[in-house]
């Protein structure tokens, strides 16, 4: 099984639900701080469920999905940022013959290919990704690999056939994913992006300073997308979740786990996250019942 962790007004006994929790939109839950719970958005941080380094955590029975016997343990470990993925992909509703950059290609970034892959097959995607291992996983979902902004600078200038005024792109993508969320990766998304276009920032986002020229000359919009929640795909309704579990299997999600490690090396595997991408690394976990640190075996 796998957890949803999003702790909506379902999971803080809230009565009436919110309005965005009444219709299955329980990312946009208003309700953080109220309810039967402590404050906290999430399952790992809220300490009425368990800090994110607790051996046990304590969950309501809507956050548990049961998984297959076919998605190993690996695999369940990308089901959350697959979700997380999923959503943003659907909130872009990218067309079949549209231009698609993806910036970042670590976890969050990797999860967005996969999501573009399986959710809008025909879209013409490019990702950046600065590192040999991360250039590798990217290219398995049929992505254009670009090294450095210059190159991806002038990959949508290329495609679009725009002038460059400073380092601003004229035409460009028309629809680009900052999956880092920095000040340098979301300046280089609006200046990438076509006019009328649209930015999806997928990458949880520092404090930033930056020019919003191009938002504003080139009509651009900025999308955020957080979490999952209940989505419209093929005219059905679906939690994100229930979609990311039914495409599990056929992205191989076990080849994103890198190392597992035991908790009381928490500073070698926080080291580890810190510099995955030089260290060839994606997702880093911890198994509590461990007392070794092991790289998964990978599926052939």
């Amino acid at each position: 099984m796998v957890i949803e962790p999003g702790l909506s007004c379902i999971v803080r006994e809230i009565s009436p639900l919110c309005d965005y929790c009444s219709v299955g939109a329980t990312d946009k839950c208003i309700n953080t701080i109220s309810g039967s719970l402590n404050s906290g958005i999430q399952t790992g941080y809220c300490h009425s469920t368990g800090g994110g380094w607790s051996e046990n955590f304590i969950a309501h029975p809507s956050q548990i999905h049961d998984l297959p016997e076919s998605i190993s343990n690996e695999a369940a470990l990308m089901i959350e940022p697959l979700a997380c993925a999923m959503h943003g992909v659907l909130r872009a509703k990218p067309k079949a013959d549209s231009e698609v950059a993806v910036i970042g290609a670590g976890t969050v970034g990797q999860m967005t290919l996969a999501a573009l892959f399986t959710l809008a097959p025909e879209a013409k995607v490019s990702a950046l990704a600065r590192y040999s291992n991360q250039a590798e996983l990217a290219s398995s979902f049929g992505a254009s690999i670009l090294r450095s902004n210059d190159e991806l600078r002038r990959t949508a200038r290329r495609k679009s056939k725009g002038i460059m005024v400073a380092n601003r792109v004229m035409g460009g993508f028309d629809t680009t994913f900052d999956c880092v969320g920095t000040n340098e990766t979301l300046s280089h998304a609006l200046e990438i992006t076509r006019p009328g276009g649209t930015v999806i920032l997928s990458g949880l986002p520092s404090p930033m300073r930056i020019d919003l020229t191009p938002l504003w000359h080139k009509q651009i919009s900025i999308v955020g997308t957080y979490a999952y929640g209940s989505e419209i795909y093929e005219d059905k309704t679906i939690r994100t979740f229930e979609l990311a579990i039914q495409r599990a299997n056929s992205l191989g999600l076990e080849r994103f786990v890198s190392t597992i490690y035991p908790l009381e090396d928490f500073e070698e595997a926080i080291n580890h996250a810190r510099n995955s991408g030089r260290r060839g690394a994606t997702k880093i976990a911890f198994d509590p019942a461990s007392k070794v640190s092991h790289t998964p075996r990978k599926a052939s």
